[in-house]
């Protein structure tokens, strides 16, 4: 169990900073905004 607790709070932390280095992406640049909202729309 102890495993299985670890993978998803490892998990959860390589998705906050996917999610952070996309949104300073977005937001320091206005050309690619579009493109990443469209994608996350899909989720």
């Amino acid at each position: 169990m102890k495993a299985a607790l670890g993978s998803i709070i490892t998990a959860g932390l390589v998705l906050a900073v996917v999610l952070g280095s996309v949104a300073v992406l977005v937001t320091s640049d206005d050309t690619l905004a579009p493109h990443y909202f469209a994608v996350l729309q899909r989720y």
